[in-house]
């Protein structure tokens, strides 16, 4: 009985918190753990993760593609192989302090890799958050849990109790912000997939399930620590033939980072493609690699070809360098599908004097035969646009290179109003540096009074206050917009583009499916976060509705028809959500 009540008490559980993979894992793993005691048989946990894993992936397999999952499990398998060996190496402390400490080291190692390669940070801080933190978690769940059971049958008490778990994830939430603004608590940092291999070979060397025998454990686990240090340092150079060939094996498309470190270190042959929407780090990585050739002579080796057929590019190719090593060939058009075949035969014949590089706007259509044989060797180069700590990470490098000094914390601040777009932030930085002067601190003050908004941040600002039924605040909003110069086609054209995301937010939604893969499906960033919250408070009916009569307002423009301010004002009154 108490087993089949756990079973109504966790799947509920899982409901309400709309069914997280980590949820999920802990749910079946404390079920499989409760069958074990019930039939009188041992638990086995690594059992128990495996088996949470299954259900899991049967459910949904691109759940094995989910940050959540990966996370999840890769923090739990590291406590159940490393709990006992961290553990007995804290037997200096009391055994509770040990074992919470243990806990927090274990799960700190199982995450770390994952969250470098995917966040490029580390958190400096995060082990002493953790052991602070993490021993108030099972007070906040069950006083949670209790002033909830007790609302079924005394509402008014509960209402009464409620201060206390509120309370307890006030202290945890005080603790995380003290910790998270301290200058050092994260560091940006790279890591390659198969560097984070090794860093897990490297801990189950050393686990309760080792790999290899006991006495060569610690020799097997420094030796992955190697091959991952390895692998990190010669990433995207000619320095390892087998770490490049395996590197190059996983990824499909070449990352931006390293063909600017392919730049610096001439170690670029042969043809590749540019591609992807970020198009200010792509136009500087050409320049990066047109400066790379020797000023004296850079105008006779450099051949910019703007549209061309099969046979001029491999006349282009063909060309010896005048008075240099090295000749650099630059398409800023894909040739006709009737030369494809012919340069595509052609490419692994390029001279080695001769570099060649489709320079594509835009995303590149990866069905065209070239696109193909380049990405099929790794020469496919992609730009895609920053995630947001992609782009407060190339902020905080760029204020070094404009000689300000710039917290990690002040560069994530300037993302935020700004957006991700790099030609933007470029721009803001160095309003920004000659605002506060070189060499001087660009503090937080700073930025908020001379960075510009973005029309996309201040748009959503406006929707936030709508959708929260603030409808002055969203009106004066809008107004100030208008009186800053963005058009009335501007923002009707944004809005109506976000109520699309919502639309396709709510597509997901209606077909059951949780926060997590509705964003792993639309795109985990700001705008499409803003759309999920959004959607939640909206029919597809009125969705649909809204989004048709911005479309109908932004039309106006084609029609060369001016619409009153009131127009597009009514309209946002309109789309406020209806109380439910």
């Amino acid at each position: 009985m108490k087993f089949y009540t756990s079973i109504v008490v966790l799947f509920a559980y899982c409901a309400i918190a709309a069914f997280p993979s980590s949820l999920i894992r802990a749910s079946v793993m404390s079920l499989c753990s409760l069958y074990a005691a019930a039939a009188g048989r041992r638990y086995d946990m690594p059992s128990g993760i495996a088996f949470s894993a299954i259900v899991i992936l049967l459910a949904d397999p691109t759940a094995l593609y989910s940050i959540g999952f990966e996370l999840s499990f890769g923090a739990v398998i590291m406590i159940s192989l490393l709990m006992r060996p961290v553990t007995e190496l804290l037997s200096f402390l009391p055994l509770p302090i040990a074992q919470m400490a243990a806990l927090s080291v274990c799960g700190t190692l199982g995450t770390l890799p994952l969250s470098v390669y995917y966040f490029g940070t580390i958190p400096v801080l995060g082990l002493f958050a953790n052991t602070l933190i993490l021993p108030m978690v099972p007070f906040v769940f069950l006083s949670a849990m209790a002033v909830n059971l007790i609302g079924i049958i005394l509402p008014a008490a509960a209402k009464a109790l409620s201060f206390i778990p509120m309370f307890l994830t006030g202290v945890m939430t005080e603790a995380a912000n003290a910790i998270s603004s301290v200058s050092f608590a994260v560091k940006q940092a790279a890591i390659t997939p198969l560097a984070c291999l090794f860093v897990y070979l490297a801990c189950f060397a050393v686990s309760d399930q080792p790999l290899v025998s006991p006495s060569k454990k610690y020799a097997a686990c420094a030796a992955s620590l190697f091959a991952a240090v390895l692998f990190v340092a010669v990433k995207g150079t000619k320095k390892c033939c087998v770490c490049c060939s395996l590197d190059l094996w996983y990824n499909a498309h070449m990352d931006y980072m390293t063909f600017f470190k392919s730049i610096k270190t001439g170690s670029l042959k042969g043809a590749y493609a540019l591609h992807g929407e970020e198009e200010f780090v792509k136009e500087s990585a050409l320049k990066s690699l047109t400066s790379s050739l020797d000023e004296a002579t850079r105008d006779l080796n450099l051949q910019v070809l703007e549209k061309a057929e099969a046979d001029d590019i491999i006349s282009a190719c063909e060309t010896l360098p005048f008075f240099g090593e090295r000749r650099v060939v630059v398409c800023k058009t894909l040739p006709a599908d009737s030369d494809a075949r012919k340069l595509t035969s052609y490419l692994p014949g390029i001279p080695d004097y001769t570099l060649l590089i489709f320079f594509i706007r835009g995303k590149a259509n990866e069905k065209l035969g070239i696109v193909k044989a380049l990405k099929a060797e790794n020469r496919l180069v992609d730009f895609a646009p920053f995630r947001d700590y992609e782009a407060a990470k190339w902020v905080y490098q760029q204020g070094k290179r404009l000689n300000v000094t710039i917290t990690e914390a002040a560069a994530k601040h300037i993302v935020s109003l700004a957006g991700t777009d790099i030609a933007t932030l470029n721009n803001e930085l160095t309003k920004a540096a000659d605002y506060v002067g070189r060499g001087n601190e660009l503090t937080r003050e700073a930025i908020s009074a001379c960075v510009t908004r973005s029309l996309e941040v201040r748009i959503f600002d406006m929707q936030d206050y709508l959708l929260s039924g603030k409808a002055q605040d969203g009106i004066r909003a809008y107004r100030q917009m208008l009186s800053d110069g963005e058009s009335t086609f501007g923002i009707a054209g944004f809005m109506e583009k976000c109520f699309r995301s919502m639309l396709t937010a709510r597509t997901y939604i209606d077909q059951g499916l949780n926060r997590e893969r509705v964003l792993r499906l639309t795109g985990d960033k700001y705008p499409q976060k803003k759309a999920y919250e959004a959607a939640l408070r909206y029919s597809r009916a009125e969705i649909i509705k809204n989004m048709r009569n911005f479309a109908n307002i932004a039309y106006l423009k084609i029609a060369e028809q001016q619409p009153d301010t009131l127009t597009l004002e009514n309209a946002l009154i309109e789309c406020m959500p209806k109380r439910r």
